[in-house]
């Protein structure tokens, strides 16, 4: 078994690196052009699919509905309850 490209292997896992050296040099490299080359929606959690996003926007509407159903329940409950004390003979 060769130790070199394992050598190497956990000298960039470990950053093994002296600050100067062309390895070090290198990998903050890779680093910023991971940084500026990475799309914006990989760090905006807007990574979804396009059937994940369809769900999430159901998902708000029927929470929506709902909501507007709850309202107008209860609106309609304290329209009866309002008669009902302004009416007391019937």
């Amino acid at each position: 078994m060769q130790k070199g490209p394992l050598r190497a292997i956990a000298r960039v896992i470990f950053w093994r690196f002296r600050r100067g050296s062309w390895q070090y040099d290198i990998m903050c490299g890779l680093i910023l052009v991971f940084i500026f080359l990475t799309p914006k929606s990989v760090f905006d959690g807007s990574v979804f699919s396009e059937a994940e996003e369809r769900e999430v926007e159901q998902d708000s509407e029927r929470e929506a509905v709902e909501a507007r159903s709850v309202d107008s329940e209860t609106q309609t409950g304290s329209v009866e309850e309002a008669e009902a004390r302004l009416n007391p003979a019937e």
